[in-house]
């Protein structure tokens, strides 16, 4: 499938069945610059070697190591045009709630971000 959609995504989730359902949904609509990690430290790595950022991060809250929210703090720590989307299981546990989208992992969540990005 051709990339109709240029933009470069960042997902970041230590369960790796989501992070895989979610790329390959992202695909299906067109998204072909998708990188995909299961910690935070090692997607921050790639983004300092890279000197490029994402213009969409989809990240995990609850992770060993490093979190979704310190992740895209370091990444973006005034938001810069990049869209952040943090995932949990437990949305009351998550600090900035008013700086970034949470979604909860529950039913549907999936179709959930994808409308965030504007794909529904």
């Amino acid at each position: 499938m051709a990339n109709r959609n240029p933009k470069k995504i960042l997902i970041v989730d230590d369960t790796q069945s989501i992070s895989f359902v979610l790329e390959e949904l992202l695909r299906e609509e067109g998204y072909n610059d998708i990188d995909v990690y299961d910690n935070a430290n090692d997607a921050l790595k790639n983004i300092n070697e890279k000197k490029e950022k994402p213009d969409i991060i989809i990240t995990d809250y609850s992770m060993p190591g490093m979190n979704g929210i310190e992740l895209l703090e370091k990444v973006a720590p005034e938001k810069n045009n990049i869209k952040a989307i943090v995932m949990t299981a437990d949305p009351q546990r998550v600090k900035c709630k008013q700086k970034y989208t949470i979604v909860e992992k529950a039913m549907g969540f999936l179709e959930e971000i994808l409308r965030i990005i504007g794909l529904t």
